[in-house]
């Protein structure tokens, strides 16, 4: 780790920032699925350099060292926050689903998303997988909309109204210890 350690966390951290790229970027998969931002999971007030987004267009690394020095909260780049609701999966359905259909293994899931992690011993083979399956996923969500009409579009507007929507508040925390 002393030789190589800097490098292959370096690795890491640019394949995370690419696979958030990827599925934000994308035509169909991002109808369907979203990576999180910082900007979209802590508060303004919590981030006083008001850094948004690992990768965005304009930022750098001395913007991100910036945050992760002055800001309350940063996110690890390595841990994807990965939200599925809009496709109609709950975290625990799509976390079985990747499990049993694609051989993908998550650890955390929650109401409507699934914390991907990427190590250094991720490739670019494995996103390009995970890229597919998103996209083979997401095709198969726009062929049952085309076959179903209607009523498939209606009971995935409400499947995904219950996810994204009507979530419970979140206690109003006064202080972080």
């Amino acid at each position: 780790m002393e030789l190589e350690g800097y490098e292959l966390v370096n690795r890491a951290i640019q394949l995370a920032i690419e696979l958030r790229r990827e599925i934000n970027n994308h035509p169909l998969i991002s109808k369907y699925f979203r990576a999180a931002t910082p900007a979209e999971m802590i508060p303004g007030e919590y981030r006083q350099t008001r850094y948004s987004d690992y990768g965005a267009p304009g930022t750098t690394l001395k913007d991100a060292l910036k945050a992760l020095d002055d800001d309350e909260f940063f996110l690890d780049p390595t841990r994807i926050t990965l939200l599925c609701g809009r496709a109609g999966f709950d975290g625990t359905q799509f976390k079985a689903l990747l499990a049993s259909e694609y051989d993908i293994q998550l650890n955390k899931t929650s109401r409507n998303s699934v914390l991907i992690q990427i190590n250094i011993n991720n490739t670019r083979s494995d996103l390009a997988h995970l890229i597919k399956v998103l996209a083979d996923i997401s095709r198969g969500i726009e062929r049952r909309l085309a076959e179903g009409g209607d009523a498939e579009r209606q009971t995935l507007s409400a499947r995904v109204k219950a996810l994204v929507e009507d979530v419970p508040d979140l206690p109003d925390f006064s202080w972080f210890h």
